[in-house]
């Protein structure tokens, strides 16, 4: 056959690897709808426990609302189970197009489309309304879903440093003579808990002739006065040009997401994103519960409020608990324990005591990192979660690594050896294809600023500085 002894035996030793590495995935079995208490079965075969749950999306205690439930039971009695058909063929209801009609009210946009997930919206929308002669300018630092709707997409692909408007504004000058520009960040970012800087872009973006895209998935629903998202918070509602986001977290938890902003930019995903054209639609019993959720956050701030409540009392606790946190102002609140494996044991020993608090053991990081931290947070009832590490320096050293991870440049601009130059020289070690350190430091500007050519490296590409 063709799966033989030496193929599996190729696959046993790659998840052996990930058990010795620590970052073995484990599921849990919750016995109980997604609520800030459930019954869990960890390990498998076990007696179930009740926990505390710290590592749901259900930043607004939403998933189980007996008004979402009841509307949900609605949608699935008059619209029924599911619609067997992509979108443009025959599998749009009326209340398909209410949802896209009330998403847009909601997020004070032109126009919005319905995707599968966000991450189907973030896979489809960049080869939709971009061609190999623009340019996407992200943040280092943006979600694994936009990073592949990057890849996917053959237009040009540059970086800029986290959250760094004075390198965002050098690289929307280094691109000037591109048809269309595009800078792509996350609102919030899942992983740091802080806000882009969304005002300060939109600014940029209008001096440089540049559209914005902002996933705001972690946002919408609670960031902003009344949950409109960083938009709102920010103050530039109305000046996104691009904003893909998620029903999966804070907008009920089940599933679905969706492309809004510049009618045209939705049309041309209408016509051209794949993840659309080639998927079915959301089931009705979604999109009714998802239309639930819209009229209860119309309706009221209640529920955005007490999460901004429990955030701050969260924040305070562990600070003068003697905690490590990183700064930030949203519901993801890192906390830095500085040690992988005690990161690692962390949430496993919580979830193997009874009525104790359960936190994620998710690990998301590229091999080698030196030290790590715990994500977590606040939710309605203040129940936390963890998600994934944060990289930092090495404390009271001097160290090569710097205080973001590295990213893969999928589709590069310059050569590979000036990244290895710079990587060395950061190393503090000479290059033998450019002469001594010094030299080496004196050009280095230089080198960056000097123009470089369209298309994809070859190769592997790294993180231009």
């Amino acid at each position: 056959m063709a799966y033989s002894e030496k193929t599996r035996g190729i696959y046993q030793g790659q998840l052996k690897a990930l058990e010795e590495a620590g970052i073995f995935k484990l599921e849990r079995y919750i016995h109980s709808p997604q609520a800030a208490d459930i019954e869990v079965e960890f390990p498998a075969g076990s007696p179930l426990k009740k926990v505390i749950n710290m590592c749901s999306n259900n930043y607004l205690g939403l998933s189980s609302h007996p008004d979402v439930l009841e509307a949900a039971r609605e949608g699935l009695e008059t619209r029924g189970y599911g619609m067997s058909s992509v979108r443009f063929i025959c599998g749009t209801q009326d209340i398909h197009h209410e949802l896209e009609r009330r998403v847009t009210e909601f997020l004070g946009t032109e126009d919005t489309l319905l995707f599968p997930s966000c991450m189907d919206a973030n896979a489809g929308v960049f080869e939709a309304i971009l061609t190999k002669d623009d340019i996407m300018i992200s943040d280092r630092l943006v979600h694994a879903s936009l990073i592949d709707g990057i890849r996917l997409c053959g237009a040009i692909h540059d970086t800029y440093k986290h959250s760094d408007m004075a390198h965002l504004e050098s690289k929307l000058r280094l691109h000037a003579d591109k048809r269309l520009k595009i800078v792509i960040t996350d609102g919030v970012f899942s992983m740091d808990g802080d806000a882009a800087r969304v005002d300060e872009m939109v600014a940029l973006c209008e001096k440089h002739d540049a559209m914005i895209l902002v996933d705001d998935s972690h946002a919408t629903g609670f960031i902003g006065k009344t949950g409109r998202g960083t938009h709102e918070k920010c103050g530039v509602m109305g000046k996104i040009d691009v904003i893909t986001t998620t029903f999966g977290k804070a907008l009920g938890g089940a599933s679905g997401g969706c492309v809004s902003g510049r009618r045209e930019l939705v049309e041309m995903c209408r016509q051209r994103a794949r993840p659309y054209l080639f998927s079915n639609t959301i089931a009705p019993v979604v999109v009714a519960g998802v239309l639930k959720v819209l009229e209860i956050l119309s309706a009221t701030t209640e529920r955005r409020d007490k999460l901004e409540r429990n955030t701050a009392y969260w924040r305070k606790g562990l600070s003068e608990a003697g905690f490590i946190l990183k700064e930030g102002d949203t519901p993801i609140v890192p906390v830095m324990l500085f040690n992988a494996k005690l990161s690692k044991d962390f949430p496993e020993r919580f979830t193997m005591t009874a009525s104790t608090p359960l936190v994620s053991s998710s690990r998301s990081f590229p091999k080698g990192r030196p030290a790590y931290g715990r994500r977590y947070r606040p939710g309605t009832r203040f129940i936390t979660w963890t998600k994934r590490w944060m990289r930092l320096s090495r404390p009271g050293k001097g160290s090569r690594y710097s205080a973001r991870p590295s990213r893969r440049l999928s589709t590069g601009t310059a050569c590979e050896g000036r990244h290895r130059a710079d990587r060395r020289l950061r190393e503090g070690r000479d290059d033998p294809g450019h002469g001594r350190r010094g030299r080496l430091g004196e050009n280095r500007r230089a080198r960056r600023e000097r123009p470089r050519p369209a298309g994809r490296l070859s190769g592997r590409g790294r993180d231009l500085e």
